[in-house]
């Protein structure tokens, strides 16, 4: 486990986002999402896609972050997994592992966004 967060990670935020996280998170060792690229790529993920999740996966991967004080149902840690989707629906892949059961996961989004992925 280490306090310190890379200048990667606090990039491109806003001024009370790297305050918040130097303040409250820590960063966990977690895989490197190399070590499955020839199995995704076996299972027809598209290179882009696998290179998508490695960066991710080299800036976020292992930020622990603490639960809302009134909610606990975020990503427990930041860490990701196999891409889904399609060149035509665009592709997702996992933001973090939950923090508790919920019926929907986080997803990082084709544009890069963060979002609530559900049933519906």
């Amino acid at each position: 486990m280490e306090r310190h967060l890379s200048k990667a990670v606090l990039d491109g935020l806003t001024r009370r986002a790297r305050s918040f996280i130097t303040a409250h998170s820590i960063r966990i060792d977690v895989p490197p999402v190399s070590r499955l690229a020839e199995q995704w790529l076996a299972l027809g993920v598209p290179p882009v896609q696998i290179n998508r999740v490695k960066e991710y996966q080299e800036r976020w991967g292992g930020l622990v972050l603490p639960p809302a004080p009134h909610y606990d149902g975020g990503p427990r840690y930041l860490d990701s997994d196999l891409p889904e989707g399609s060149l035509n629906e665009g592709w997702l892949y996992p933001a973090g592992t939950d923090r508790t059961a919920t019926p929907y996961s986080f997803m990082i989004g084709p544009g890069g966004e963060f979002g609530v992925y559900g049933y519906r």
